[in-house]
């Protein structure tokens, strides 16, 4: 079947237009770095309220929490929750708020590869400024275009915030302080799974959980919906 990106060039090129709602959202890219035409200074507070700010610094190690974050609720909360468990692991990391753009993962899946091919250049250069070796990515779009179509050459470490938190949690870094007595299930997304093979450490981490009973769904792992 036709993938995303070649249905949308087919609208284009056949109808002459692009659905509104997908036209906005790279035209926020172009203007603001993410979908929702967020203020870049909005980014910037949230980063510095959880005391994360590493914009003018140099930083090894940083979390990419995207676009979406703090512009969409969920997300956010989902990244809040990430950074305190690393707070508590005191893992050694930075934040660089709004120079973080968008990784290029929903233009590239739009077809837009110029507009792709800029947001690669700005990151580049931003990753280079700041000193940047290893990012752990909040999004597994982000994960799989960084992994994927960044000519990085292993100059720069990609990982997954899973893998990230499996590792503290198998050295004994990071330990469950509690139980948490729920019966837990969990969906592979296709850009972290089928894509690139990250099955074992989000299932892991659950399992490592006292109390927590993890049931698989009936279509999982490389048959997941």
């Amino acid at each position: 079947g036709a993938t995303v990106s070649e249905l949308f060039r087919s609208m284009r090129v056949e109808q002459g237009n692009v659905p509104p709602e997908v036209r906005d959202a790279l035209n926020n890219i172009v203007k603001y770095g993410n979908p929702y035409g967020g203020p870049k200074p909005k980014k910037d507070q949230w980063v510095t309220d959880l005391g994360m700010n590493r914009k003018h610094a140099t930083v090894e190690t940083i979390l990419y929490v995207g676009s979406t974050v703090p512009y969409e609720e969920r997300a956010t909360r989902a990244a809040e929750a990430i950074i305190d468990v690393f707070k508590k692991a005191q893992l050694d990391f930075g934040m660089i708020g709004s120079e973080e753009l968008d990784s290029g993962a929903f233009p590239r899946m739009m077809g837009e590869e110029g507009l792709f091919a800029e947001m690669v250049d700005h990151n580049l250069k931003t990753f280079k400024e700041h000193g940047v070796k290893k990012i752990i990515c909040f999004s597994p779009h982000d994960y799989d275009t960084f992994k994927n179509y960044y000519p990085l050459r292993g100059a720069i470490e990609i990982k997954h915030y899973t893998e990230e938190l499996w590792e503290l949690i198998e050295s004994g870094t990071l330990q469950c302080a509690g139980e948490f007595e729920r019966r837990i299930t969990y969906h592979d997304p296709c850009y972290l799974g089928r894509r690139n093979d990250i099955y074992d450490a989000p299932r892991k981490i659950l399992q490592s959980i006292p109390k927590l009973e993890f049931v698989e769904m009936k279509f999982a792992r490389e048959r997941a919906h």
